[in-house]
């Protein structure tokens, strides 16, 4: 027995060009197609709907008609799919059901349900809930796209009231290198909703990796200052150290010293410690400094560092007169 109501959870699609929001099925297969057992299956399915329809359990049964014509898409299946939906109030998805049905009707000389779909197609149009997107021009940036419920909006579909179920939606706005947007359309019955869609918000380009060893660089400027530093008190013991020897020798004859060139022989000694110690460490530090700008990285800009070819990093032993005759002198230029 041919089955007399149908079922479809088909997604809803926006198209511009019939205007219709649902995704209508395919013809009906041919048998030779059909999975084994599948025609039992949807009329099982069916039948269970009608029992649901009698005790007015109305979305419980258009689920079960959804079932079914998944399995087997039958013409007529989808005619009472349809008014399945228009009496669950998806006027949207009934209304494009029905026209489908139409269609299949006039093809298949079937009369009597030609004469149903109009007569539904004609109560359910003036109860038709549509949603219009309006885009502004600020807001349409490259790779734009805007859903609703999932299914894309074609970009010329912009602008046009497109028929859709009653009731809560789910829109998103997305494009490349932007913030996806997410908002809750509401339509009303016989309403007309509009989306309106906002300006996104601009991810912002995520920032190169620094290069290895940019560490580099403050550190051997950092060391450049404190081989300075060490350099700078190493001169000035050694100075100290040169002009106590010229006090001790003057102090001290033939092995023998008078107070003042004992204390300059001791005084003389520890700066001269201290000369020896502090120069060689400052000069350590120096060279420390100097490898490490000269190998530091180039700046993530493009630029070369400070540290590149035409920096120029120098210690400098030099000669400077001290009083006695002694000679001492180091220097640097960074």
């Amino acid at each position: 027995m041919l089955r007399s109501m149908i079922g479809s959870d088909r997604r809803m699609a926006l198209a511009l060009g019939a205007a219709a929001l649902l995704l209508v099925p395919g013809s009906a297969r041919a048998d030779a197609d059909k999975p084994l057992g599948s025609s039992a299956m949807a009329e099982a399915l069916f039948k269970e709907a009608k029992e649901l329809l009698k005790r007015g359990k109305v979305p419980e049964a258009c689920r079960k008609l959804e079932g079914s014509y998944r399995i087997d898409p039958a013409p007529g299946t989808l005619l009472n799919l349809a008014l399945c939906h228009e009496k669950e109030g998806k006027t949207a998805s009934a209304w494009g059901e029905l026209n489908e049905s139409l269609q299949i009707a006039k093809k298949t000389n079937r009369k009597d349900r030609e004469k149903i779909a109009r007569e539904h197609i004609a109560a359910i149009e003036p109860k038709l809930s549509r949603f219009v997107v309006a885009v502004p021009a600020e807001a349409q940036v490259n790779g734009l796209v805007v859903e609703m419920d999932g299914v894309p909006l074609e970009k010329g579909a912009w602008g046009t009231a497109i028929p859709i179920d009653p009731g809560e939606h789910a829109a998103v706005a997305k494009a490349p290198k932007y913030r996806t947007w997410e908002s809750k359309l509401t339509v009303e019955e016989a309403k007309v909703a509009t989306l309106l869609v906002p300006k996104l918000e601009r991810v912002p380009d995520a920032k190169p990796p620094e290069p290895a060893g940019q560490w580099k660089k403050p550190v051997g400027y950092s060391m450049l200052g404190v081989s300075a530093v060490l350099l700078g008190l190493g001169t000035v013991f050694g100075v100290r150290a040169m002009s106590l020897g010229n006090e001790t020798a003057d102090g001290c004859k033939n092995m023998v010293c008078n107070e003042a060139g004992w204390e300059a022989l001791q005084s003389g000694r520890s700066s001269a410690t201290a000369a020896n110690v502090l120069l060689p460490i400052g000069l350590a530090a120096a060279g420390v400094g100097a490898f490490f700008l000269i190998t530091a990285p180039r700046s993530t800009d493009g630029a070369p560092s400070s540290a590149g070819k035409d920096a120029r990093i120098e210690v400098r032993a030099g000669a400077v007169a001290l009083p006695g005759g002694g000679y001492l002198g180091v220097g640097g230029a960074f």
